[in-house]
């Protein structure tokens, strides 16, 4: 029998999804499932991206297995805009996950998700914080060895293995869908028990250590005492701060600071799609081969508006210098990458017409940062945002890159384990001749007097509420008063540092907080945001509808 769901809500973008029951985190084929959904979900190349996305059936797809101390589930879904057809990308996605008998797993394919997931569990096990909280999990699935058990695993699983996790759990009979269809002869899944743990660990022992790095207390004073700063003939700064990290990580900034306030006008849309373009095919690679040769070297990308960072071991930083360097030098911006990328952007602007947060953040912006429609720092409505993303070309986009980027005003910043003369070297040998066709000026936000306001919007079938408050300061980071402001925001939510502004997110000491539940308001979350080069702070503030009574004038 199919279990069938059908929930009729207030959203713009259609969804479907399907979820399979699999076997307890403990289970042996727990390993093989992750892998196949890997498989499956990978954008680009991922079974589903290529069925729905690149068909046009959807303008996204994603996937994920949630693996328990008891049974577990797999869940893949499909968006889609409101004129797209739910029953063919119903069709496409269930074909997909259920024919893998007719079209089965090939070895390029597993090896590629093997790659992709050893390669998030080694940068896991650099990183302290996100560790921690990851054993936390493993504790709740039965023990937190399964974490190392389940690395050990996935090395050891063969395609064979894979095709028949598929062949068990990807049927008909486990699947929970949008519709209810009854089967004279229903096909069920047998789920595993359990497994005893304290056997599976009797004689376990991991065989896999990490480099430890060094003490280090990053304190301005340390920070600058081991900073080295150099500036390459090509005009690029540098900052690098060699030194040992866990796991030998590098983590790396770059931003290529391109253009002035005149040659970016009207071009916020194209130019801002133009960084999104990067990673989608270069003349050496395609989308696919990229993401693969990224896997290889162990580098985690993030694209930013105007640059990237990433994350990599030092073995292979010379590796991630030179794919990222093709990536911003040599992109051939193929056309089926454009359309799928507008399409994914118009679908997520959709989904934020009835979100609060993301209605009350716009017209706070367009209040507190008033400029012209055709100004680089122009904050446009939803529809506007429709409008634009509809209305860009190609051929636009290409101009951006053509027009602006070059390495001539960029700052490249490199923390970890690596050899400063060494990456220099390389640096010059990959950017130096890359000039950047047009000078570089940084867009001033100067000091605006705005007229208070107060605005209510209403997002029907929202149970959640946002409260944004913002004002302009006549003030900047280098302005005598600045640190007593930074102290002053601390003592009212505390203090987190995010990009180029401060978060305040301390829940248990804010003054905010604890002055709103005086008032009985429950909240969801707080922040106190200031940007330390802007000249607006913004206080967030999330909380249920029924208790907005009790939270005016506090």
């Amino acid at each position: 029998m199919e279990n069938a769901k059908l929930r009729y809500v207030a959203l713009v973008i259609q969804i479907v999804a399907t979820l399979y029951h699999i076997p307890a985190a403990s289970h042996p084929e727990s390993a093989a499932i992750d892998l196949l959904v890997s498989i499956i979900k990978q954008v680009p190349g991922g079974r589903l991206h290529k069925s729905l996305v690149e068909s046009k059936l959807a303008t996204a797809i994603f996937g994920f297995d949630r693996q328990l101390r008891e049974t577990g589930f797999v869940y893949f879904g499909a968006n889609l805009l409101p004129d797209m057809s739910l029953d063919h990308a119903k069709e496409g996605l269930i074909n997909t996950i259920e024919s893998l008998t007719e079209h089965p797993i090939t070895a390029e394919e597993l090896e590629r998700a093997r790659t992709r997931l050893l390669n998030k569990i080694e940068q896991l096990l650099t990183n302290t914080r996100n560790l921690a909280t990851t054993i936390t999990e493993f504790i709740a699935m039965g023990d937190w060895r399964l974490l190392f058990l389940h690395r050990d695993w996935i090395k050891q699983v063969t395609l064979e293995d894979v095709q028949r996790a598929a062949n068990t759990y990807f049927k008909p009979s486990n699947r929970t869908l949008g519709l209810f269809i009854p089967t004279k002869a229903p096909d069920r899944a047998e789920i595993p028990a359990v497994t005893d743990l304290s056997l599976m660990f009797k004689d376990y022992r991991g065989n896999e250590t990490l480099s430890l790095g060094e003490a280090f207390e990053a304190t301005p004073e340390n920070i600058e005492a081991k900073l080295i700063r150099a500036q390459l003939p090509g005009g690029m700064k540098l900052a690098l701060l060699p030194k040992k990290t866990r796991g030998n990580r590098v983590v790396a900034a770059l931003n290529l600071n391109w253009g002035d306030e005149q040659s970016k006008m009207n071009r916020a849309t194209a130019c801002g799609m133009t960084s999104a373009m990067l990673s989608r095919g270069t003349k050496h690679y395609t989308r696919e081969q990229l993401r693969d040769a990224l896997d290889r070297s162990k580098v985690h990308i993030d694209m930013t508006a105007d640059g990237i960072t990433f994350e990599t071991t030092s073995n292979h930083l010379a590796d991630a210098l030179q794919l990222i360097t093709e990536m911003f030098r040599n992109p051939i911006f193929p056309e089926k990458e454009f359309e799928q990328l507008k399409l994914a952007i118009l679908s997520s602007i959709e989904n934020q017409r009835s979100e609060p947060a993301a209605q009350a953040g716009i017209h706070i912006e367009r209040h507190l940062m008033p400029f012209a429609p055709a100004h680089w720092l122009y904050t446009p409505t939803i529809e506007e945002r429709i409008e634009r993303i509809k209305r860009v070309s190609l051929d636009e986009v290409k101009r951006c890159h053509h027009d602006f980027y070059g390495s001539t005003d960029a700052e490249l910043a490199i923390v970890g384990d690596f050899e400063p003369n060494a990456i220099t070297e390389t640096l010059q040998q990959l950017l130096d001749d890359w000039k950047s066709p047009k000078p570089y000026q940084r867009i001033a936000t100067p000091y605006q007097d705005i007229k208070a306001i107060d605005i209510n919007l209403e997002t029907p079938d929202k149970a959640n509420a946002v409260y944004q408050a913002g004002m302009n300061l006549k003030i900047r980071d280098d302005h005598p008063d600045f640190p007593a402001l930074v102290l002053g925001n601390y003592l009212f939510g505390g203090l987190l540092i995010h990009g180029c502004g401060v978060v305040f997110v301390n829940k248990k000491a804010s003054r905010i907080v604890l002055h709103l539940r005086l008032r009985r308001v429950l909240l969801k979350s707080e922040e106190i945001s200031k940007s330390l080069l802007s000249t607006h702070l913004r206080i967030v503030i999330v909380w249920s509808k029924q208790w907005m009574k009790n939270l005016h004038g506090f």
